[in-house]
């Protein structure tokens, strides 16, 4: 017995033992791991992989450097803070790392093809004859390769790709706002040139004013960090930033300026005249971009509208006649139209002004008392606003006194309060899009609770099993309630903004007149809102009201710009604001920002003149769409597959006899909404120059659909 035991013991010892070490052994596999990730997310890993990529292949590119001169340039215009044998070598690392892991990736996709057996059925159609054995023996290893080397390439290659045109994209993206912004930038210069401001003060004010004019300013931020840290003088700054901007335009100004300082010459003259140059040459290039909108709306409605259409019908027969290629029409409704949808948004967004899209908030003098000073002060403490009265006299507050802080503080209080219960909604309203990170989640807690109840379940078998029902309950219900709150909010936005946009050329040409008259600029504030009507009058006429009571014509300007929020007011406020604290004359400076925002919002309205035949072409196109659908659900397929039913019970062969019209239901359904959501989308696109525009289109055309189908 004693024996017994001890072996018992010895027995449970060993598996004690063995179950240590395997805890021990996962310990420290989970141990390495951490500390793999640790090192992955350091900082300083990637600093190591840097350096070893710098070692490794960047003397490569430094030894060629005539061949990658282009590159470095394009480094240089994208603003990258390294030179361009630093990026490519990372770059090289990078794609090699990639290569690697989509090796590993492929290799075991191979081994498990092998394994499943689909190297299997692999052979040559040709009789080789003798070869035949050999042929035969290496068709599964090169086959194998093959398949390792699509994978590694399907994953080094989009890496290396993006990595590559990566910097000529951020100088491309730079030019475009830079070409934009340049007229506005050129006005304020000439504006400020009129205060007899010496030059190189013109260009640090202009480089003060990132918020306002964007890549104009970081470009000559480039020249005055050049005086600064390196102590260059203004012409070779120049000339430096002149190498270094991707923007033709700006590079020819910059030499201008250049032979302006080597000549000696008037600056306000030259830049007076840069500006009415630039405003003739975006008119211009404005031009060419409606007719180039233009030529890619038809394009859409050929690719995005006509095509899918035409392949819809041409499918459908198919299918009917065959029994199969299903798979062939959801590749259609679900790849097809909305990547051409999607691909059309870009491509129009690419030729399309660069605008700020937002209004940047202006720097104002705020001399408003806080709250915590009025506290101090009921506390009988003396403040920087309320100091220790003269000997002779108490610093405790009288009855009126105190009552009158006191409501003061309540006052601001409640501000405080319904600043803080509105800043969401507000945030909302400045930026539309916000509304997702609520509806999204909404939408989706709904779709799972539905699938979770068994209520609607999103899977093919569900909507097989009920299309109309399971297609409106966990998608047009959720879609309605993401995009509704986001049409909403950005609808409002669109116009207000073009409320805006509308009433300011007219507003500021009065400006220009009334100012011919020898008027100072408040004046000319003031007579315009007396005079006026409209949304703007009225700020106006608030601005004149804070004249009244003492405040800064430059501060009162700012605040108005902070509450309407129009990135083209701001500009106009900010040059007005800075040419009148310069020099107190803007007539010449009204002129010239008359004619530019006039021909800023004459290119919207013609814009959307120009593009409204294509939207009409685009909603009937969708209607078609509707239409066809409609058709070969109710009108074509049921007599095929009754037809089809009659002839095999008297047993004669026939075709239609695996046509499933359910299936048919949900993929033309869900075709519908794609189509409506696409249309609407690129339709605001295309005369809006915002997809989100589009919604007021799009939603409309769901619900249409939904209704269809709901009844058919």
């Amino acid at each position: 017995m004693t024996t017994v035991a001890s072996s018992a013991d010895d027995a449970a010892f060993e598996v004690d033992a063995e179950t240590e070490r395997r805890t021990e052994l996962l310990n420290r596999v989970a141990d390495a791991v951490v500390e793999i990730r640790e090192r992955v997310a350091s900082d300083a890993d990637r600093s190591r992989l840097d350096r070893f990529a710098y070692r490794r292949f960047a003397g490569w590119f430094r030894d060629r450097r005539d061949r990658f001169e282009p590159y470095r340039r394009v480094v240089n215009q994208a603003r990258y803070e390294e030179t361009y044998d630093r990026y490519l070598a990372r770059t090289t690392l990078w794609t090699l790392l990639t290569l690697a892991v989509g090796t590993v990736v492929g290799l075991l996709f191979a081994l498990l093809f092998r394994q499943l057996g689909v190297f299997s059925t692999l052979g040559l159609a040709v009789p080789l004859g003798p070869l035949a054995p050999v042929v035969d023996l290496l068709a599964v290893p090169i086959a194998m390769g093959f398949v390792t080397l699509s994978v590694a390439l399907l994953f080094a290659v989009p890496v290396g790709v993006t990595l590559y045109y990566a910097p000529k994209f951020a100088a491309y993206q730079r030019e475009r706002a830079i070409d934009y912004l340049l007229p506005q930038a050129v006005t304020y210069m000439f504006a400020l040139s009129q205060g007899d401001l010496p030059f190189p003060a013109i260009v640090r004010r202009l480089a003060e004013t990132e918020d306002t004019y964007g890549e104009v300013a970081v470009a000559f931020q480039a020249v005055t960090n050049d005086m600064d840290f390196f102590g260059s003088d203004l012409r070779a700054a120049l000339r430096s930033a002149r190498e270094s901007t991707p923007s033709t335009e700006l590079a020819e100004l910059l030499d201008d300026m250049i032979g302006i300082i080597d000549t000696g010459g008037d600056v306000t003259p030259f830049l007076r005249s840069k500006a009415e140059e630039y405003q003739e040459r975006r008119l211009r290039a404005n031009d060419r971009m409606v007719d180039t909108v233009g030529m890619y709306a038809q394009l859409y409605m050929i690719a995005g509208v006509a095509f899918p259409l035409f392949l819809l019908i041409t499918l459908t027969i198919m299918v009917a006649i065959s029994g199969s290629g299903m798979a062939r029409l959801q590749l259609v409704v679900y790849v097809l139209v909305p990547t051409v949808a999607v691909g059309f948004i870009v491509l129009i967004d690419t030729v399309s002004p660069d605008d700020l899209g937002t209004s940047p908030t202006l720097p104002v003098d705020d001399d408003r008392v806080s709250v915590a000073e009025l506290a101090a002060r009921l506390d009988g403490e003396t403040t920087d606003r309320a100091p220790s009265r003269t000997s002779g006299h108490t610093d405790a507050l009288s009855t009126a006194e105190a009552s009158g802080i006191e409501g003061l503080r309540a006052a601001l209080r409640r501000q405080s309060t319904v600043r803080t219960l509105r800043a969401p909604i507000d945030l909302v309203r400045r930026r539309p899009v916000v509304s997702l990170a609520i509806s999204a989640p909404v939408a989706l807690l709904y779709v799972g609770v539905l699938a979770l109840a068994g209520v609607s379940v999103p899977t093919p078998a569900g909507f097989l099993a009920a299309p109309i029902a399971t297609t409106l309950l966990s998608v047009v219900v959720p879609l309605f309630g993401v995009l509704v709150p986001l049409a909403y909010f950005h609808e409002q936005q669109y116009r207000h903004r073009q409320r805006v946009n509308r009433e300011l050329p007219d507003v500021v040409r009065k400006l220009a007149s009334t100012s011919k008259t020898g008027m100072t600029l408040a004046q000319n504030i003031g007579l315009v809102g007396e005079t006026s009507e409209g949304y703007l009058a009225g700020e106006f006429r608030r601005v004149d009201h804070a004249l009244n009571y003492n405040v800064v014509l430059g501060d009162a300007l700012r605040r108005m710009s902070n509450r309407v929020r129009n990135e083209r007011l701001t500009r106009v406020v900010h040059l007005l604001a800075e040419a009148n604290a310069a020099s107190g004359r803007v007539r010449t400076v009204l002129t010239v920002v008359a004619d530019d925002v006039r021909n800023a919002y004459r290119l919207e309205t013609r814009r959307r003149d120009e593009t409204r035949n294509q939207l009409v072409i685009g909603v009937m196109g969708f209607l078609l769409y509707l239409v066809v659908a409609v058709g070969v659900i109710e009108f074509y397929l049921p007599p095929m597959v009754e037809a089809a039913s009659q002839a095999s019970e008297l047993g004669a062969t026939t075709f239609g006899t695996n046509i499933d019209i359910d299936a048919f239901r949900v993929v033309l359904f869900h075709g519908a909404l794609l189509q409506a959501l696409a249309t609407g989308l690129v339709s605001g696109q295309i005369a809006y120059d915002s997809a989100l525009s589009g919604l007021k289109l799009a939603l409309p055309q769901l619900l249409l659909a939904t209704v269809v189908f709901c009844f058919v």
